[in-house]
């Protein structure tokens, strides 16, 4: 697992940079223990046709 930082956006950015790497986003959340966001993405990126 990687962490990174994302500036700005908030999570409608997230979502859109995730959509465009063909990407899935989960989150869960639970009252005293935080928060978890996951990305998964595919390992091979598409090829452009496959994205129109």
């Amino acid at each position: 697992m990687q962490t990174v930082a994302i500036g700005g956006g908030g999570r409608p950015g997230v979502r859109r940079r995730v959509r465009r790497l063909a990407g899935t986003l989960h989150g869960e959340s639970e009252p005293g223990a935080g928060t978890a966001i996951r990305v998964a993405r595919p390992a091979v990126p598409l090829l452009p046709e496959a994205l129109a």
